[in-house]
């Protein structure tokens, strides 16, 4: 999420969360994934999953690549 970090900041000091969905709402806790090859893996997943197309000149290890200014996190449930 581009938005200089504040988000990603703010679960890293408390990754415990409440999602709501319509009427439901769900505890799930976020954990932060660093490691290149799940992230390149979850990353891979979502584009399938969302019909995402690639972006120009970058493969999915380019966006999987951690250094890159966006964090991945996983949210599971409590």
């Amino acid at each position: 999420r581009p938005d200089g970090g504040y988000w990603a900041q703010r679960v890293r000091a408390n990754p415990n969360a409440t999602v709501r969905i319509a009427n439901a709402a769900y505890k799930v806790k976020a954990r932060e994934v660093l490691p290149f090859a799940e992230r390149r893996e979850l990353l891979a997943a979502y584009v399938a999953k969302y019909n995402l197309a690639k972006v120009p000149g970058m493969t999915l290890d380019d966006l999987a690549n951690p250094a890159l200014p966006w964090e991945v996190f996983v949210w599971t449930p409590q």
